[in-house]
């Protein structure tokens, strides 16, 4: 979500390159200094996500037709989301 929300190019190919890129420079690194596991899985689940938040920024577009109006529906779900996913997260931990 956020690469396309702070990035001027709006444009889906574009963006999931970066995500593309970004990932496996992530995992080179991780391979040429042999910190964690360098794993091609990692960049196809990242990439994954990566899509998946795009079509959310695109879909809340369709809905609310304003940049600023995006931006402040995801600032505020972000934090509540995260929240509750932490909380489920915990208590699946804690059972």
């Amino acid at each position: 979500i956020y690469i396309t929300l702070f990035s001027r190019n709006k444009h889906m190919p574009g963006n999931v390159l970066k995500i593309i890129v970004f990932s496996i420079l992530v995992e080179s690194v991780q391979f040429i200094f042999k910190s964690g596991i360098a794993d091609i899985d990692d960049v196809l689940l990242n990439t994954l996500g990566g899509f998946c938040g795009i079509i959310i920024y695109h879909t809340m577009w369709y809905f609310f037709k304003d940049e600023d109006k995006v931006r402040y529906a995801i600032e505020l779900a972000a934090p509540i989301v995260g929240i509750v996913f932490f909380i489920l997260f915990w208590h699946d931990n804690m059972l």
